[in-house]
């Protein structure tokens, strides 16, 4: 899935399996030791569906070796709702 960067013609990708929870994304995350994202720090994505603003968050649990190392948080997962709760 691809986010647009708010105020940016950039993009970020996201891969998930789990499209169903697409509507309740709340953040997209990136592990705090990750180069390739530390210049997202405090910005925003464009949610593709609502069009809303959703900031951009950093979190050690995000495994930067994974898909492309960005994870989307919703509120249907207990991972991502730990992480909500944390930031």
């Amino acid at each position: 899935i691809r986010y647009k960067i708010k105020n940016s013609s950039d993009f970020v990708t996201i891969a998930t399996v789990r499209l169903e929870t697409l509507l309740s994304d709340v953040a997209v995350v990136f592990n705090p030791s990750d180069e390739r994202y530390k210049h997202l720090e405090n910005q925003y994505v464009i949610h593709p569906l609502t069009n809303e603003a959703i900031p951009i968050i950093k979190d050690e649990y995000v495994d930067k070796k994974f898909a492309s190392g960005l994870m989307k948080l919703s509120a249907h997962a207990e991972v991502d709702i730990d992480i909500i709760k944390k930031h």
